[in-house]
This record gives structure tokens, sequence and C-alpha cells, in this order.
């Protein structure tokens, strides 16, 4: 009897067998094809939907075990900035989506954040890398001049903007600190 162990970055082939009689020329033999599959698939690479500081995602990837194979498969999410907790299940024993599901901290800069999913069971890895976009979730700048000149009983206007992330459906609230003596202030909306 033979036991065959196949690293995992085995490729298949056709396998000879013989077996032969020592002192006699006597030789049985036999061939066996062999074919290396993984034992799983991971999903495919994906984009999260936008998050913004503060704020989470989640995307749903496809694990699909091989036919047979009945173990375990271990789980893990490694993020490239520290700002970011990455969640999965730690393992997985059947074929289905998981949830990978990322927060990020409300000080994280915006930009792109990779996150690598690594699937690994007996000798055999695999990763998926998913991209997370952080973004703002609206910007407001003063569009009027930074420095005006009023006279005394008369109002001048000072513009700022709110431009929306179309990702954002949340509210946002205006406030003014540091008014002069005096200043009183009309905010509108348009």
């Amino acid at each position: 009897s033979f036991v065959l162990t196949f690293s995992s970055n085995a490729v298949g082939g056709t396998i000879l067998f013989n077996v032969t009689s020592p002192g006699t020329s006597y030789t049985v033999g036999s061939t066996v094809t062999v074919t290396v599959t993984p034992p799983f698939t991971l999903g495919p690479s994906a984009n999260f939907p936008v998050a913004f500081p503060g704020g989470s995602a989640n995307v749903p990837v496809q694990i699909t075990l091989a036919p047979g194979f009945t173990g375990a498969v271990a789980l893990s999410a490694t993020p490239t900035s520290s700002l970011v907790n990455a969640q999965v299940a730690s393992s997985v024993s059947s074929s289905g989506p998981v949830s990978l599901t990322v927060v990020s901290q409300p000080t994280i800069t915006p930009g792109i954040v990779v996150v690598a999913l690594t699937a690994t069971a007996g000798g055999y890895s695999t990763t998926s890398n998913f991209s997370l976009s952080v973004e703002l979730p609206f910007t407001a700048q003063l569009t009027s001049a930074s420095s005006i000149s009023i006279f005394r009983g008369f109002s001048g206007v000072v513009t700022a903007p709110v431009v929306f992330n179309p990702a954002f459906n949340g509210a946002v609230v205006g406030t003014l600190s540091g008014l002069p003596s005096g200043v009183s202030v009309v905010a509108s909306n348009g």
C-alpha cells in the first residue's frame, strides 16, 4: 500500500506503480491518473460599498467546497490600514456565502483600503483582495470671500454650501461660533 501526500502546489499526472519480486523477473504494474484540485474555492475579489470615516460596510463572499471535501476552511481578514477592523467567521464547513465586514475608525483619512481575505484548509491556502473606498460623507467649503467688510446696520452674506456624497443619506447640522458682539445670524438652505 502507498500513501501519497500532495503539497499545496502539486500538479496532477499519471503515476506508474510497479511491484517487483526481488531475485525474479516477475513485475506487476499499474497506473493511476491523479487529478489535483483545490479543496474549496473562494469567491472572486470584489469592492465593498463606500464607507465613511467611523462607518462600516460588508460584502458577501462565496466559499464553495469541492465535492467530497468535508473539512473546515479557516478564514482570516487583514486590512492594509490599522484604522480599519475586518471581521469574518473564523471557519466554515459548508458551501455558501460568508459576510466580510469592515468598520473604519472616525480618524481615518479618505482613500482606498485593501482587505485580504485568506482561506486555509490543510496545506492549501488562497487569498482574495477586497477594496474599500473610504470617502467623506459631505464637504462644506466657503465660496464667498474669507474676509468681508460690512457697514454698521447693514447685512452681508457668507456662503458655505454643503456638497453631499451620493452614498450619504444622513442629516447635517451647521453651527457658528465666535460671533462678535452685535452680530446675529439668519441661516438659509438655499
